[in-house]
């Protein structure tokens, strides 16, 4: 069950999954996921769902530069609400967007074959690139982002 906070998100149609699939990073240090926030107020990642086909650690990052080869999956979000509404900003996934890794900001050990799901409250502000960074050299990532935009009497 979610937080109030989440579930409040939820019911004003402000909160949203967003799927990567059959992402395989080539070498080490491959951002997969990119989300540049350009919405009114900050995002709010609520949740990473993940599996990966070998062990490994996810970082989630904040990241500077532009992505290269990615694949744009806003249209495959899923409004939790059940609103057609989506977030503003960029949503994208591939297997090495070639982007700068400004800050870690965690390592997140993945097991082999083991579903994880991992609540957090990382803040994405207004204007911000942030990622997931994969730091092993190979594996098939799938999974999704929890991502709510912030209420303003939160920020």
């Amino acid at each position: 069950m979610y937080s109030e906070r989440v579930q409040t998100a939820i019911k004003r149609g402000e909160a949203w999954f967003m799927p990567f699939d059959a992402i395989d990073p080539t070498t080490s240090d491959d951002q997969f996921v990119h989300i540049r926030n350009n919405d009114k107020q900050a995002f709010e990642i609520f949740e990473i769902s993940v599996q990966s086909t070998v062990a490994g650690m996810l970082e989630p990052a904040v990241l500077t530069g532009s992505s290269t080869t990615p694949t744009d999956v806003k249209a495959n979000m899923t409004n939790l609400s059940g609103k057609e509404s989506l977030p503003v900003g960029l949503f994208e996934t591939g297997v090495d967007l070639n982007m700068t890794l400004a800050k870690k900001q965690t390592h997140i050990y993945l097991a082999a074959n083991t579903p994880r799901v991992i609540e957090t409250a990382i803040r994405i502000p207004r204007g911000t690139d942030w990622g997931l960074n994969w730091d092993t050299a190979t594996g098939i990532l799938t999974g999704h982002i929890g991502l709510m935009l912030v209420a303003p009497s939160d920020e």
